[in-house]
């Protein structure tokens, strides 16, 4: 996706997903194309159902969990209650659940794609920025190459080297921020890589 800076991100290397569970589309789930089977990622509190679509991004519906397995279930029924987190045609992706924090993905392309959090207990965005590399989530910290600007001679020593393989110098620092306070910091000093 992206030229490597020469930056040691050793520290980003090492990230534990939250694995997605692929399980079976209802019947009575019409609202649906019947070849997308949803995948669900869930926690003690939340079930976050995502389903592919023929539209770029996936449509995402997020419910608490319930004693009623029906409810708790891996099926897009718009039940009352059930959050619809995105559409499809929106271009998000799940990246990951912490407690009532969803991660998201957004974008169509290499560069520019955005990194968001929502709080699903308030249903709403909570933080987002522009990420250059993808993200991983570690323990409750996610960690990532936050996109500063586009690079030029000035701030990119390696501009030279970067424009030779047709690639675009973005200027970068490795980050991450910490759930649930929404701690930001930097890892290290930022630096030039290559993107598209």
């Amino acid at each position: 996706m992206y030229e490597k800076s020469k930056l040691s991100y050793s520290t980003l290397i090492s990230g534990l997903f939250i694995a997605l569970e692929t399980c079976p589309l209802a019947a009575s789930d019409s609202s649906n194309s019947s070849h997308y089977t949803p995948a669900c990622v869930a926690n003690d509190q939340y079930i976050v159902i995502s389903q592919s679509a023929d539209a770029v991004g996936d449509r995402i519906v997020a419910r608490r969990k319930s004693t009623h397995e029906a409810k708790a279930s891996c099926k897009i029924n718009n039940d009352p209650g059930d959050y619809i987190v995105a559409r499809a045609g929106e271009a998000k992706y799940i990246i990951g659940l912490i407690q009532n924090f969803l991660v998201l993905d957004q974008g169509t392309g290499p560069s520019g794609r955005r990194l968001s959090i929502v709080n699903l207990s308030t249903q709403r965005q909570i933080w987002s920025s522009i990420y250059a590399e993808e993200p991983k989530i570690v323990d409750r910290n996610i960690k990532f190459i936050k996109y500063l600007r586009e690079g030029n001679k000035k701030i990119c020593s390696n501009f030279s080297e970067i424009v030779s393989q047709n690639w675009t110098p973005l200027y970068v620092v490795p980050a991450e921020i910490s759930l649930p306070d929404l701690t930001f910091r930097t890892l290290a000093k930022p630096s030039c890589i290559g993107g598209q």
